[in-house]
């Protein structure tokens, strides 16, 4: 088992050491203050009381190990039990399988001494939670217990994919690539593309969607609603490859932000939720199978290597989603639509 301090605190100074890290802001407050609420943390945050680095931060800022969070005294004294050290919940080094090193060798598009692209299945979470036992990486934790990683650092996170969505993911070699990449994120320097089937049709063939988002707690399940009082703004480019009939489109959509299920509401906002989305409204019809599950694929990403070269990837569809295009008249254009990006990256 691995055991590492949560955080340690110096007056109004948290000095904080995530693990794993990087982790969001407010998984990390969830870890030490269970009873701070959601709606609570983007009160502290918007008011000024919770500072990252001395600057404004959100809920969804990663932090790295050592990083500083600055509080003001009305949220010290509101969780008086914020001074007592705390240790992080103990992580348990997965029980590792043949399958499970197969798995993640056979998932890399590509690797040099800093970057690995790896191409996540669906249905993989890339970090523990609630009921969740088997992840990405509890998997890396567990590969490089083994001794498995010709180096001593073992490759981490710097963004994240919907267990259920498929395709693209990032993952640094290096402790100075992780800042790296995560700076880039932040910087907007990461340019992604999903391919994703809907239900319906947008209303024009290429359009933009700006809808502020923010979580809540429906009926004891946590959703991302769309909250023009207090939501963040949320950006996401979109553009129809192809339509069948007025019933499914092939889409492309472009996040110019990344908030939590963004693609997956922003979709639903324009009355076309993703094919295989029950949590935000899709449907099902009897055109497609009756466990079709959630169509949404993180096709491509281009971003910067240390050295300012820009890197371009593109990853093909899982057999589920592929296998579904011909039901809607769609194989052959996707065909011609994959072939001519990776002809334009070579």
């Amino acid at each position: 088992m691995i055991i590492k301090p949560l955080y340690e605190m110096h007056k109004n100074l948290l000095r904080v050491y995530p693990n794993p890290a990087p982790i969001r802001l407010d998984k990390f407050f969830k870890s030490c203050l269970p009873r701070l609420s959601y709606a609570s943390l983007q009160k502290y945050i918007r008011k000024g009381h919770i500072r990252l680095k001395n600057q404004k931060t959100s809920p969804s800022s990663l932090l790295g190990y050592g990083d500083e969070i600055a509080m003001s005294s009305v949220l010290t004294e509101a969780f008086p039990d914020l001074s007592q050290k705390k240790t992080a919940s103990t992580t348990k080094v997965v029980a590792l399988e043949p399958s499970d090193i197969a798995m993640f060798q056979e998932g890399i598009l590509y690797e040099d001494d800093q970057v690995i692209v790896w191409n996540k299945p669906q249905g993989l979470a890339v970090q523990g939670g609630t009921r969740l036992y088997k992840h990405l990486d509890g998997v890396l934790i567990a590969m490089a217990a083994e001794g498995l990683f010709s180096t001593q650092e073992r490759p981490r996170l710097v963004h994240r994919l919907d267990k259920d969505t498929s395709g693209i993911l990032l993952l640094a070699k290096t402790l100075a690539m992780t800042t790296f990449l995560m700076k880039a994120f932040q910087e907007h320097r990461v340019q992604k593309e999903y391919v994703a089937l809907i239900e319906g049709i947008m209303p024009e063939q290429e359009g933009v969607i700006e809808v502020p988002l923010s979580k809540k707690e429906i009926q004891g399940t946590e959703k991302v609603v769309v909250d023009y009082a207090e939501g963040r703004t949320a950006t996401t480019l979109y553009k129809t490859i192809q339509s069948y009939k007025s019933d499914y489109s092939l889409v492309n959509l472009f996040p110019k932000t990344g908030r939590t299920h963004q693609l997956r509401v922003h979709c639903a906002t324009m009355n076309a939720p993703i094919v295989g989305d029950g949590k935000y409204g899709a449907k099902g019809r009897a055109i497609l199978p009756k466990k079709t599950t959630l169509c949404l694929h993180a096709y491509g990403i281009t971003f910067p290597l240390l050295s300012g070269e820009m890197k371009t990837f593109y990853t093909p569809l899982p057999r589920a989603f592929k296998d579904i295009l011909p039901l809607l008249d769609f194989n052959k254009t996707w065909d011609l639509y994959n072939a001519e990006k990776i002809q334009k990256r070579d």
